[in-house]
């Protein structure tokens, strides 16, 4: 099985450095920046698996969401926010997108990563 690589799109420099940690423990490859250029570049590569993304950063649904739905709607989105994630579901009406709360534990984290990449194949 060849490493997925994931997209962590996050301002938060502490949550988004705990996040790679994490991930990269589990095995997974991963991209992470704050940067929405350097993001939509990984995105035009092809090569991303899945993208994180903070949802109460601007970028993520002005440009982000958008964005990716166009180019690519297949790339699972796995979204973070401080909101009601029910709310979330709600309003945003977006294909293979997935709400988590920003206060999750890694292990289910990393339950919902694994569970959502398993489907995509």
């Amino acid at each position: 099985m060849s490493t997925k690589l994931i997209i962590l799109f996050e301002d938060d420099l502490n949550l988004r450095q705990s996040f790679t940690l994490i991930l990269q423990r589990a095995g997974y490859h991963v991209f992470a920046t704050d940067s929405i250029a350097k993001t939509i570049s990984i995105i035009q590569s092809g090569d991303c698996h899945l993208i994180i993304a903070d949802y109460d950063f601007p970028e993520t649904i002005n440009v982000l969401l958008p964005y990716s739905q166009r180019i690519n709607h297949q790339i699972p989105i796995v979204i973070l926010t401080d909101q009601s994630t029910s709310e979330l579901v709600d309003r945003d009406k977006v294909k293979n997108v997935h709400h988590l709360k920003k206060l999750i534990a890694p292990e289910r984290l990393l339950d919902c990563i694994s569970t959502i990449l398993e489907k995509k194949n």
